[in-house]
């Protein structure tokens, strides 16, 4: 028996070829079944370099120091 050149893998792989494949009813079912796609992410900030870094630590800590007199001040109405 003579073997033609290229055969020896065809014949072993022909019935596994088109496993993966799917008919169009089979798809359609699949694309129904599956959640629904996230919604994108918000566009990142541009970055802060060192000067504005340190603009919002003060401002960070302005805001804590006038929530703290504040409450001060409520516990001494109370």
């Amino acid at each position: 028996m003579e073997k033609i050149r290229g055969t020896e893998t065809l014949g072993k792989t022909k019935g596994w070829a088109f496993l993966g494949n799917k008919t169009g009813n089979e798809s359609s079912k699949d694309k129904a079944l599956r959640n629904p796609a996230k919604p994108p992410r918000p566009p990142r900030s541009l970055s802060l370099d060192a000067a504005n870094k340190k603009i919002v630590k003060e401002m960070s800590e302005l805001a804590m120091i006038k929530r703290a007199r504040l409450e001060r001040m409520k516990a001494l109405k109370i």
